[in-house]
């Protein structure tokens, strides 16, 4: 739970307070640990699956909505001012960020991430920019 609270508020210090009898070294090791485990299952466990009918056939029985792949949505990542290019990051609420694109399906298992863009990147662009987006485009999905 500290890692999951630390990753939303970017508050570091504040999550080193929650687990009594740790150092705060301790948790940071915890949370970078963590942090990199998902990084290496990240490639294999987020996919869209081959079968694209089940996925539109999940989300009909869920809402009666026709040809529905998967649910998008977007949300800053707090980071610390980044020393080049600072501007790009601050994104509309003015604090830095990254902006995170993920594409879940009716069963909530996320089938494509995206973190690549500053936070002052329009949500519209980051897709556009996607390799879910080329795929619907060349006539893949």
């Amino acid at each position: 739970m500290v890692i999951i609270n630390s990753y939303h508020k970017f508050k570091f210090s504040n999550s080193f307070n929650v687990i009594p009898n740790y150092s705060q070294l301790s948790v940071f090791r915890s949370i970078t640990i963590v942090s990199l485990a998902l990084a290496m299952i990240s490639k294999s466990q987020i996919t869209f699956q081959a079968d694209l009918l089940e996925l539109k056939r999940d989300f009909y029985e869920i809402a009666r909505m026709a040809g529905v792949l998967g649910c998008i949505d977007g949300s800053h990542i707090r980071i610390v001012r980044p020393k080049n290019h600072e501007k790009a990051y601050v994104n509309r609420k003015n604090y830095h960020s990254l902006d995170v694109q993920a594409i879940c399906d009716a069963n909530h298992r996320f089938l494509s991430v995206c973190l690549t863009k500053p936070g002052s990147c329009h949500d519209s662009t980051i897709f556009k920019g996607s390799i879910i987006a080329k795929k619907f485009e060349s006539g893949q999905f």
